[in-house]
């Protein structure tokens, strides 16, 4: 007996970290409705861009497809990084109006907003855009005939001062060196 009251003594010695079921329960329902609005954030996605034109006449009877034709992981030195290489096809009236490819490479799990670290490269009509993202006061898109799209953007992130965008896209370019077609 007396052993067992030594060892509860002991017990009450340490920190536990206390976590009541209600915070519990909270952060798994913060956990469930951030997983929700990533989910409703990419399935409305393409209605958000097209309802960002405010020609109506544009985007009646238009429709678009995605299709993903490669994913890849690449981790370097504990950073994640996920690459998606995609072309959306857009249509009015069944009849193909163009086409764009996209190199999506995002950084996942580095912070808690919806929206994380990423770098978007299409090409259309060889014109290279790329959109370059860190949060919403610290993004850069640059459109070029070049594929040195990269290094324009962390020049133009350097001279804005943005220098979370530039760590960023650092990382990312380190991770998967960026090359596009």
């Amino acid at each position: 007996m007396e052993n067992q009251e030594n060892l509860l003594l002991d017990v009450d010695e340490f920190e536990i970290p206390s976590k009541d079921v209600e915070e519990i329960l909270n952060s798994k329902r913060n956990h469930v409705l951030y997983l929700f609005l990533l989910e409703g954030i990419a399935n409305i996605a393409p209605m958000l861009m097209i309802s960002r034109i405010s020609d109506e006449n544009v985007v009646k009877n238009l429709s678009l497809k995605t299709q993903i034709d490669d994913i890849k992981s690449y981790v370097k030195e504990n950073i994640s990084v996920f690459g998606l290489k995609g072309r959306s096809h857009y249509f009015r009236n069944e009849v193909c109006l163009g086409e764009i490819i996209h190199y999506l490479y995002i950084i996942r799990g580095i912070t808690g907003d919806p929206f994380e670290p990423f770098i978007c490269v299409s090409l259309k009509d060889n014109v290279y855009t790329c959109i370059a993202y860190a949060n919403t006061k610290e993004f850069i898109v640059i459109s070029s005939n070049g594929t040195d799209l990269i290094s324009s953007v962390l020049q133009k992130a350097s001279q804005k001062g943005m220098y979370s965008l530039y760590r960023y896209v650092d990382l990312i370019n380190s991770c998967i060196e960026c090359k596009f077609p």
